[in-house]
């Protein structure tokens, strides 16, 4: 008897195991396992899941691309195990395979232009830069487009955008750009002349929309080198003798895109021997020519890294002038501010090259309508003789902006770089008429990054620096 019992469990091994295998072969014809297209979708529809990107988003709004679909259409989809019951029902399933191929193929996304264009072509900034535009993030504008620097004296064809709404032209040899309202001239333009790059409007405390004339804080650096008052940076990065140089256009200074750190009398030296970019003149800048590289919009650092990438966030940086014997001025790459260190203290040093911008004031004092008034004709600005005490910075912007001094009605609070164009950084430091001298800081229309502080000029000391707007300097008004 058990060997009868043997003998049918040997059978009925051997029938499971055949009708196993029969399954498995028929399976392996339902679910296509041999290398087909299907499998390559299967394998690209993987691919989505995983790492989605925009090219294989669906052409069809209706297509769920978060979670495609990836399940056969056929209802027996869910017990793929089945085994077929005859022939007709393989062919069956061999069509819904070819359906389920098809329905891959469907939800493949058909690639537009727009998607070529991405993997391949320009982008619109690209096509704007191209055209030598100014990409502002929705059209390209071009102010050249409306210019003609044929129309300027002494002016050539070249007209170079600044920006999507300034620009300048070159001059030719001994000419300067003084700007769309100055053209060229023979005059070269001063600290005084030069914008600040302040592009925003502020209160005591935060950004505002730039107030109108009758309204509080009217008068601000902004406003006023939004109407022409002041000539635009231009900078240009020239590639001489494998050494990048930043050249400015308005001065014809150049300077080295690379700084050292050293000591003073080792900084001087330094200058003073190095020989880059094809030059052996190079020198240590004084502090006029470094307040006129600062972008007043930014700080840490505070210039354009476009033209300075490698200007340190925060550091000093020496200038050629001496406060003391033992204290050079220096200048804060984080702010923009002048004021002075030790000669032994570790500074980073820029060298300069180019005809050395100091100031030349050239002042002559009148009387128009009995009061004294102040010219400047190096940077051609008349100065109020007269100054006020103790004012706020609202205050100070207001006295200026209704003041009526020798019969004229557009005096202005003078922004940083033409309050800082009064000093000479030299024993006393400013020739100004009857500048006070002894603690004396005046208000400038100019604000620090900090947004609650103005910056202020010590005619006592030379420092550019800056202060909260709630204290009290004196105002002396420009036009």
């Amino acid at each position: 008897m058990s060997s009868i019992l043997k003998m049918i469990s040997i059978l009925l091994c051997v029938f499971m195991f055949a009708c196993g295998n029969s399954s498995k072969n028929d399976d392996k014809t339902d679910t296509g396992e041999t290398v087909t297209d299907s499998d390559s979708d299967a394998a690209d529809t993987d691919s989505t899941d995983t790492e989605p990107t925009a090219d294989t988003t669906p052409d069809n709004p209706d297509s769920d691309t978060d979670n495609p679909d990836t399940t056969p259409d056929s209802p027996d989809s869910d017990n793929p195990d089945t085994t077929p019951d005859n022939n007709d029902s393989e062919n069956d399933d061999d069509t819904d395979t070819a359906s389920e191929q098809n329905d891959d193929a469907d939800t493949e996304p058909e690639q537009t232009d727009d998607d070529a264009d991405t993997e391949s072509g320009p982008t619109e900034a690209e096509k704007c830069a191209d055209t030598g535009g100014i990409w502002n993030g929705f059209e390209c504008l071009n102010p050249c487009d409306a210019a003609s620097c044929s129309n300027f004296s002494y002016a050539t064809d070249k007209c170079i955008p600044l920006n999507s709404t300034v620009y300048y032209c070159e001059c030719e040899d001994d000419y300067y750009w003084h700007g769309e309202k100055g053209g060229c001239k023979t005059e070269r333009p001063a600290l005084g002349n030069i914008c600040t790059d302040q592009d925003k409007c502020f209160s005591d405390s935060e950004e505002m929309t730039c107030p109108a004339e009758d309204e509080d804080f009217f008068g601000q650096d902004f406003q006023y080198a939004d109407l022409g008052t002041c000539i635009p940076k231009a900078f240009r990065v020239e590639t001489i003798s494998g050494h990048n140089v930043v050249v400015d256009i308005n001065t014809k200074l150049m300077w080295q895109q690379l700084t050292e750190t050293l000591s003073w009398e080792d900084a001087v030296s330094h200058c003073e021997n190095l020989e880059y970019a094809g030059y052996s003149d190079w020198r240590l800048p004084n502090p006029q020519e470094l307040l006129t590289i600062v972008d007043n919009s930014k700080h840490g650092p505070a210039v354009n890294t476009t033209y300075f990438p490698n200007m340190p966030s925060d550091t000093s940086l020496w200038t050629s002038n001496k406060y003391t014997d033992s204290q050079p001025y220096s200048f804060s790459s984080y702010s923009g501010e002048i004021s002075f260190n030790s000669t032994t203290t570790p500074c980073n040093v820029m060298c300069v090259r180019g005809e050395e911008l100091f100031n030349e004031s050239s002042f002559t004092t009148d009387t128009i309508n009995g009061k004294l008034v102040v010219k400047d004709y190096t940077t051609g600005l008349m100065w109020q003789k007269e100054y006020q005490s103790s004012q706020t910075w609202q205050k100070a912007l207001n006295y200026c902006e209704t003041s009526t001094y020798a019969g004229y009605t557009d005096w202005r609070l003078p922004n940083k770089n033409e309050l800082a164009s009064l000093l000479n950084y030299d024993e006393p430091y400013s020739n100004f008429p009857d500048m006070p001298l002894s603690e004396a800081h005046f208000w400038s229309s100019s604000t620090y990054s900090s947004i609650m502080s103005a910056w202020r000029v010590s005619f006592h000391t030379g420092n550019v620096g800056y202060y909260f707007k709630t204290g009290e300097f004196y105002v002396r008004c420009v036009r």
